[in-house]
């Protein structure tokens, strides 16, 4: 997943393509941003951490995580 962000301390915007559930943490400042997600969202992250744990391989695990949906 894909979600735009932007740093309150140094005014800094980038495409977050990571799997944090509450911070990101800033490209430009190292400075820890909030990500707000839809709970939609959050209970999809929290679903592929599970199964990444679990060792799936699953196909649209792998394309969640790179940001392909």
């Amino acid at each position: 997943m894909i979600m735009e962000i932007k740093c309150n301390y140094c005014n800094y915007e980038w495409k977050y393509k990571g799997m944090r559930e509450y911070y990101a943490q800033c490209p430009n400042c190292r400075c820890n941003v909030r990500i707000y997600w839809s709970e939609e969202q959050l209970e999809l992250i929290r679903e592929i951490k599970k199964e990444k744990e679990r060792g799936v391989g699953n196909e649209q695990v792998n394309n969640i995580d790179e940001g392909e949906v």
